[in-house]
């Protein structure tokens, strides 16, 4: 999976009440087991296929360490009977030493021997597919899957890991650039979506994985936790990059808010089409489609920046020239002038700006 190290363009990384819609496709052709109206559960299955069979050749000659003609005599199955992953198929007794044992490793049945070696059928596996979001099935994909709907609050990553889960938000940290206490990991956050400031510590994660959390979702992580982050059974979702970066205040302050709710987590980029991306599910009565999850910049829109020298600080939208404007290092570039929290004026290239809302909530809480 490629990298990204930050968000780039116009598009939020915050979207509340937000209309979302997410497909969910099988990769191969299969049943689809839902209908349009259907509402579901993350782990509801939506559809399914069976991939193709397969063969398997155990050459036993080479690791009894026999000839062809020998072979027969160290076989313990028989044509057609099943097998499981942990059957033993072939054995060769050794003297003062451990016996050759030889293991199916996979569930199906023999076809035969011949040549000295054992030919295995392993049985299709099923493929299920689940509709990950707790919403409606809004269209079907003929043979392939669904299409969710649902609305809520929409955290969108920068770097992920994993596959999909869902769990209740625990916010670990006291503040936002707050590291990940690992003594703080224990049983009683089994199942629950962690929530930090930063990941800096590989013991946590350790722990993280012996207590089964759900999944972790931090504002920065170290960059040589990546490879440790990718062996865990959970999602791991960084909102702004790597390093030690503290999370964005409105993202941080948003999944407070929400802490004890569910959620679910996507790691693997693949998995939706913005990306890594947290997502905070509202029941059916609390929808609110005036907030998409794509916002264009416009003045007094609440953004972070993206760009390395001042990656993750949030400011306000003052002015949009219409014309290019030249930057420090000579640049001809569209952007706009943002006032940071600390009242300093600068002009941002687009490029380098994600809308967190379309407005302030407040105009001077950023002067306070």
């Amino acid at each position: 999976m490629a990298e990204r190290s930050r968000l780039t363009g116009a598009t939020g990384s915050l979207a509340k009440s937000a209309r979302i819609l997410r497909v969910r496709k099988l990769p191969c052709r299969g049943q689809v087991l839902v209908k349009v109206g259907d509402h579901l559960e993350p782990a509801d299955v939506v559809a399914r296929c069976s991939q193709q069979e397969q063969v398997v050749v155990l050459d036993l000659a080479r690791a009894l360490d026999v000839g062809l003609e020998d072979v027969e005599e160290h076989v313990l199955v028989r044509p057609g009977e099943p097998v499981e992953p942990g059957t033993l198929v072939a054995s060769r007794p050794r003297r003062w030493r451990r016996s050759f044992c030889i293991h199916a490793g996979l569930r199906g049945n023999v076809i035969g021997l011949r040549e000295g070696s054992l030919f295995l059928r392993g049985s299709p596996d099923w493929v299920q597919l689940r509709a990950y979001l707790p919403g409606e099935v809004s269209e079907i994909i003929p043979e392939r899957g669904a299409i969710m709907q649902a609305s809520g609050t929409v955290v969108r990553g920068v770097w992920g890991s994993g596959t999909e889960e869902n769990g209740i938000l625990s916010v670990m940290a006291d503040s936002a650039g707050d590291p990940l206490p690992w003594r703080r990991v224990t049983r009683d956050q089994y199942g629950m979506i962690l929530v930090a400031g930063t990941l800096q510590s590989a013991l946590a994660l350790e722990r993280a994985a012996l207590h089964h959390v759900a999944g972790i979702i931090t504002g920065s992580l170290h960059p040589e936790l990546r490879p440790i982050c990718r062996s865990m059974p959970f999602p791991v979702v960084v909102t702004e990059g790597m390093g030690r970066i503290a999370m964005a205040s409105p993202v941080f302050s948003a999944l407070q808010e929400h802490e004890g709710d569910r959620a679910v987590l996507a790691g693997d980029a693949r998995l939706a089409p913005s990306g890594p991306e947290l997502i905070i599910p509202y029941r059916v009565e609390q929808a609110d489609y005036a907030l998409s999850i794509r916002q264009p910049p416009a003045v007094g829109a609440l953004v972070r920046l993206t760009g390395y020298a001042r990656l993750g600080q949030v400011g306000e939208i003052v002015s949009l020239p219409s014309e290019p404007q030249i930057t420090a290092v000579g640049e001809s570039v569209m952007g706009a002038w943002v006032r940071l929290a600390d009242r300093r004026l600068v002009f941002v290239p687009l490029q380098n700006l994600e809308v967190l809302a379309a407005t302030a909530p407040d105009p001077l809480a950023l002067l306070r």
